[in-house]
């Protein structure tokens, strides 16, 4: 297999090591919600590692990316990715607790509720993940640079 990448771009698939990881470990485990629960938020961490750092190095003068995507690229899919799953259990448990499956019900699996809140939650922290790197992305307005800094990172008025 080849691997095509520039500067720190590797970080996109190293990020996903902790996914890897829980999917290899907790594959076997039952009740199986608590395998997709560690993949959903092993997904997220890659996902917010990978847009940190590639909107702070992925500069005009430096790239870094994997295969020719850039980082954080990279990190907005995998975000989107949590995303989707959170929005599914919403969409399954709501679905069941509408027309719930026939036969004898499963003791392993959590309420229909209980999943739909779980999807819930996960979409808040998606959105709330989303924002705070897109609002630490932006650029400081003149405003908020107007005094110096020093070198123990305190503003300072001149």
């Amino acid at each position: 297999m080849i691997l095509i990448w520039r500067g720190w771009g590797l970080l996109a698939v190293v990020a996903l090591f902790p996914l890897l990881a829980s999917c290899a470990g907790l594959i076997t485990v039952e009740p199986m919600w608590v395998f997709m629960i560690a993949a959903s938020l092993s997904l997220l961490l890659a996902g917010a590692v990978c847009v940190y750092f590639g909107t702070r190095w992925n500069q005009p003068r430096a790239e870094h990316s994997f295969y020719f995507v850039p980082l954080q690229v990279w990190g907005w899919g995998y975000l989107g990715a949590v995303g989707l799953f959170a929005l599914l259990a919403v969409v399954g448990g709501v679905l069941e607790e509408i027309k719930p499956p026939p036969g004898k019900p499963d003791r392993g699996r959590p309420a229909p509720a209980y999943l739909a809140a779980a999807g819930g939650v996960g979409l808040v922290a998606v959105g709330v993940t989303a924002w705070a790197l897109v609002r630490s992305a932006r650029p400081r307005s003149t405003e908020e640079t107007s005094g110096t800094t020093d070198d123990d990172g305190f503003d300072r008025q001149p």
